[in-house]
């Protein structure tokens, strides 16, 4: 008989409940003398656990927890960390519920792939819900536990969609690719060549970088270093920096191609912007947030070129054909967008901005602060309005600075709107719950920025969750930036090598450096030792 089960963010006060379900659960099956008191330390469940995964407890209609399910985001895929039933319950269709709930997030957010390691006793259970085996077998990391098989679900589009897209491609809709030929841009370095090595005090970067280790640790080249850094127990300068230079080799990373060799790139800031809005719009709240439109098809083109992994289409359905999806100056024009407003706010450069930013805060005229993260976006180039009114001869390229162009269009407050929809694209948000305020939205990764620490970057060269040093110089200063960041977040705009952006926090000083912030610098990718480069 199965049973009626509500999936919530799992919560702080929970942890007792979750971890005792964990252990009874677990205890259920048979193991190696050893192994189950072993592995329940490993499985422990904290507060930072939960910081840097999406966590959920299942409750029942009298709201005792039941179940419990969280995930670790992997670039274009996520894997099922955690599937935990009590073992009362086991039987009543709550892991079936709880498998699907993963699935269909997974969907939403455009991921292409669902990976899992179930015990050994439960492998039944998820060929059932669709998994397929791999034929990887990893180790326990308990010693004497079993080999864990891996098992996969690809989560394609509908067959209806993919002949579409299909349609568009051969129509010329979308380009075709050409065989894409796969090009290093790292330069094998010393560490005394890093500039600033010996000075940065890698402490402050030491928590982003377990954060990012705890889910990229199911990757057999991230497997020895992550399992050695969370281990460590002196946290000393000295300890940390012997343990990057024992487990990583450093490498500059390379503009390619280019007929000369450059090793400098542009480094920029972003920040999480902090707005005043309402729930509902007034006089005074005038410019709409949106989450994602029910209208908007998102197609993984691995789908139909394998090649082509991790790239998107964007579109919507016009009568049997998929046309690009509606631009910012068209936008309100759609149906779809009506009641998809998360909040109403004072400005509508502030609404821009705060896309550009990828998150954000909006303070609400009860004095609650709702969180906005990055949903999805509608498929239309980033143009730079900056840039426009540099090609209009509105401004010079000195003077197309965040603060340069808020005075000019201060000063013309009629051509607003006009400058906005100089960038068809449009950033869609999701709403979820502040948490703790001292912590920073989540990036690409799935896990909290770090101010100071966290950067954006293209993942087809760095892939998200690596270790970086960075060298360049502070905003609009010729003062010495020279640390260790971890690569967390990606962005519209931030695509090539040398290229990042830097986070800032959350707040007014933060804004400001980050509009600030166009500089030069060089960066170096901190890639595990003896495993073979990404390829882009």
């Amino acid at each position: 008989m199965s049973v009626e089960v509500a999936i919530l963010p799992a919560r702080e006060q929970s942890l007792p409940a979750i971890n005792a379900l964990i252990a009874r659960s677990k205890g259920h099956w048979s193991w190696p003398a050893g192994y189950l008191e072993q592995a329940l330390v490993l499985l422990t469940i904290d507060v930072d656990y939960l910081r840097t995964h999406q966590s959920f407890e299942v409750l029942d209609a009298r709201s005792d927890l039941v179940g419990f399910v969280a995930i670790a985001v992997l670039d274009a895929s996520v894997v099922l960390d955690h599937l935990w039933v009590t073992p009362e319950r086991i039987g009543r269709g709550i892991g079936r519920r709880a498998c699907e709930y993963v699935i269909q997030f997974a969907r939403q957010h455009q991921w292409s792939e669902l990976s899992v390691l179930p015990d050994p006793p439960s492998e039944g259970f998820y060929l059932r819900m669709g998994f397929e085996d791999s034929g990887r077998r990893v180790p326990s990391r308990v010693p004497g536990g079993p080999l864990f098989s891996v098992y996969r679900l690809r989560l394609r589009v509908g067959t209806i969609l993919l002949a579409l897209v299909s349609s568009a491609l051969l129509l010329g809709c979308v380009t075709q690719p050409k065989r894409v030929v796969h090009t290093l841009h790292y330069e094998r370095a010393q560490w005394l060549q890093l500039p600033g090595w010996d000075a940065d005090n890698l402490q402050e970067a030491w928590n982003a970088f377990l954060s990012s280790c705890r889910a990229l640790r199911f990757r057999a080249e991230w497997a020895a270093p992550c399992d050695a850094a969370l281990a460590v127990t002196d946290q000393s300068p000295v300890a940390l920096r012997n343990y990057f230079e024992q487990y990583f080799e450093p490498y500059k990373i390379l503009k390619v191609p280019s007929s000369v060799r450059q090793d400098t790139g542009l480094i920029t800031g972003y920040y999480e912007p902090l707005v005043i809005g309402a729930r509902t719009p007034s006089a005074k709240f005038t410019t709409p947030l949106y989450a994602p439109p029910t209208d908007l098809l998102v197609v993984d083109l691995a789908s139909v070129y394998p090649e082509l992994k991790g790239k998107r289409v964007r579109g919507r359905l016009d009568g049997n054909h998929v046309v690009p999806y509606y631009t910012r100056a068209e936008l309100p024009t759609d149906p779809a967008v009506q009641g998809k407003e998360i909040a109403w706010i004072t400005s509508a450069l502030d609404a821009f901005l705060l896309e550009i930013q990828g998150s954000g805060r909006v303070q609400l005229p009860s004095g609650e602060v709702i969180r906005l993260q990055y949903a999805d976006q509608n498929g239309q180039p980033y143009r730079s309005i900056g840039r426009y009114l540099v090609e209009n001869g509105e401004l010079t390229v000195d003077q197309a600075t965040m603060p340069g162009i808020r005075a000019w269009l201060a000063a013309n407050p009629q051509r607003l709107q006009e400058v906005l929809n100089a960038n068809p694209s449009v950033v869609f948000f999701n709403e979820i719950p502040l948490g703790d305020p001292n912590v920073g939205p989540r990036g690409a990764q799935g896990i909290p920025l770090t101010p100071g620490r966290s950067i954006a970057v293209d993942p087809a060269i760095v892939p998200l969750g690596s270790p970086v040093f960075l060298a360049t110089t502070l905003p609009a200063s010729d003062a010495p930036l020279q640390r260790l960041v971890i690569a967390q977040d990606t962005g519209g705009a931030i695509n090539g090598a040398p290229r990042a952006d830097f986070f800032w926090g959350t707040g007014s000083d933060a804004a400001e450096k980050a509009a600030k912030m166009r500089q030069t610098g060089s960066m170096w990718l901190l890639w595990p030792r003896n495993a073979s480069l990404p390829t882009s």
